[in-house]
């Protein structure tokens, strides 16, 4: 059995429930294909269970929220206050005028404590050097680090390879007939764009969804659709262990056949 799962920036947490439920049953040989948060919660989950997956990515969430919140955009109406200042957003823009990141591998490391072997999952790259999208394979601690090598926020893996969140949000350039992927595109017409920064960005995710869409055609495919939207209101209750907002996704009527 083999499993898309990605999504660009905070989208990658609505597959999590569809995620646990694949790797609770593994009553067959399982591959995950991902990219992202999922892939890094799919790993952690794979080895220390719900609990301290759930407590890990909601630490990781903590620590690179702004820089995350930049990235992922308000919702209409509904992230004022939970969104980065823009005494925020412009001491980001100044780092990235300087700096291909504004983190370091390093202060990821306690994220990755215990991941040890082999897993299920296998990330898909950018390879920055060629020019050509790669499926990465190596241990469990070298795959975490790949699905979370977003452009911008971490710096290239190995200095040429960049998760494909920015490419198509959800990882399907390496669709073969009978796979299942799950499609958890960004609604684009909730985000708001004010800045020519955000205006840029909004273009490029439309781009994005476009170019995964005409993917998904040239494979016979099994789609499971996530229509759950992460807000920054839902990501700021994480800090009271709030995962409400994962319940949308359990209630899909599709959820029960997966």
């Amino acid at each position: 059995m083999r499993i898309h799962a990605g999504g660009f920036c905070f989208q990658g947490l609505t597959v999590i429930p569809i995620l646990e439920r694949f790797l609770l049953k593994q009553k067959e040989k399982m591959e995950i294909i991902s990219n992202g948060l999922a892939g890094f919660y799919a790993i952690l989950f794979e080895h220390f269970g719900k609990f301290e997956a759930r407590r890990r990515l909601q630490k990781f969430i903590e620590k690179f929220e702004f820089t995350f919140q930049i990235i992922h955009r308000k919702k209409k109406g509904y992230d004022k206050n939970n969104s980065a200042g823009k005494k925020v957003q412009i001491a980001h823009c100044i780092k990235w005028s300087t700096s291909p990141a504004i983190y370091s591998w390093n202060q990821v490391e306690e994220f990755l404590v215990g991941l040890k072997g082999e897993t299920c999952v296998k990330a898909e790259m950018v390879n920055l050097f060629e020019r050509t999208v790669e499926l990465f394979e190596g241990s469990s601690k070298e795959i975490a680090k790949a699905c979370l090598a977003f452009p911008g926020v971490f710096p290239p893996l190995y200095e040429k390879y960049v998760n494909t969140t920015y490419l198509t949000q959800i990882p399907v350039s390496f669709l073969e007939d009978g796979d299942i992927v799950l499609v958890n595109f960004r609604d684009l017409s909730n985000v708001e764009f004010e800045s020519i920064g955000e205006i840029i960005l909004q273009s490029m995710e439309c781009r994005m969804i476009e170019l995964a869409k005409r993917l998904l055609t040239e494979k016979d495919v099994k789609l499971v659709k996530v229509e759950t939207q992460i807000s920054l209101k839902d990501i700021a209750n994480l800090k009271n262990n709030s995962w409400e907002f994962l319940e949308s996704v359990i209630n899909l009527p599709s959820f029960n056949d997966i």
